[in-house]
């Protein structure tokens, strides 16, 4: 199998079919996922498996879950994860938008909340642009949509990541040369919910409208995607080594391992590299700390 096979087959399905049965959407376990019953996806134009690829295709007409009137084909986890049990989560995906419906908003990327019908995290293609929507409060109000970068009209390749370390929330966008980057941070009443990791089409737009188009769907192509700790998550971040780096050269200049014109070129350095710590505040303790040891040097 490929790798993209790999991640997604481990994983729930939900699809614009109907329950047997019943009027809303199916969702198919992983343990349903066999052979079989892919063909018949494929063949009903739902996905299409590829050597390196997985495209998963939502219709605008379909059936819904029982929440909403908007189709989707979307893996889902088939159980809940928890931030607390991460370092650092990072959630990524490496894709194709192929297909956007009529009004042009589509979500490929969430984490939603396993307790209830508001995510935390939507990742949108809206109208030529990849938005994010977080929701960093604890109400269920839609959240705003912030702008990541200009992707233009499909097929678009994009890159999309969030890492969630502590109560802070990193997402980054990237399309060809094109990159942002947007910082948030979550309430504790956010972390402490069971999430489940969401990819594929999920329509933001209610079906059966006068103006749909026939055939009309969205398509997303996924090459890679990854939900675990992130790689580097166990090496300190900067704020983090620049303060240990400040304590050991107060230590070493105590003791007299370090001569006083040598501690002096070390916190130069330092305090050059504090530039660099991208949060304020940890860059503002930073600061007075390199001050505190300065004035300790004499």
């Amino acid at each position: 199998m490929t790798e993209p096979l790999d991640t997604l087959l481990k994983l729930d399905l939900t699809t614009p079919l109907k329950k047997p049965g019943a009027s809303t959407a199916r969702t198919f376990k992983s343990a349903e996922l066999v052979e079989s019953v892919l063909a018949d996806l494929e063949a009903k134009g739902l996905i299409r498996r590829g050597a390196d690829y997985f495209d998963v295709i939502a219709p605008t007409t379909g059936a819904t879950t029982g929440s909403v009137k908007r189709t989707r084909t979307e893996f889902k986890f088939p159980e809940p994860i928890f931030l607390k049990d991460y370092t650092e989560l990072l959630i990524r995906l490496k894709g194709e938008l192929l297909a956007v419906n009529y009004d042009g908003d589509v979500v490929v990327l969430q984490l939603h909340c396993d307790d209830g019908n508001d995510p935390t995290i939507k990742g949108f293609y809206d109208n030529g642009e990849i938005k994010v929507g977080v929701r960093d409060y604890d109400e269920t109000k839609d959240p705003n949509k912030v702008k990541l970068v200009n992707v233009g009209a499909t097929p678009a390749l994009l890159e999309l990541e969030y890492r969630i370390r502590g109560n802070k929330l990193t997402v980054v966008c990237g399309h060809g040369e094109s990159a942002s980057r947007k910082e948030f941070t979550l309430t504790a009443g956010r972390l402490a919910r069971p999430h489940v990791p969401h990819v594929g089409v999920y329509n933001q737009i209610d079906q059966g409208a006068d103006t749909e188009p026939a055939g009309d769907r969205s398509a997303l192509r996924i090459y890679e995607f990854y939900v675990g700790e992130a790689p580097d998550a166990a090496q300190p971040d900067l704020a983090q080594q620049l303060d240990v780096e400040l304590d050991k050269l107060l230590q070493d200049y105590r003791s007299g391992a370090i001569a006083l014109s040598a501690a002096r070129i070390v916190l130069n350095d330092i305090s050059t590299r504090i530039k660099a710590v991208e949060d304020a505040d940890a860059r503002y303790a930073l600061n007075v700390k390199t001050a505190a040891v300065k004035a300790q040097l004499k």
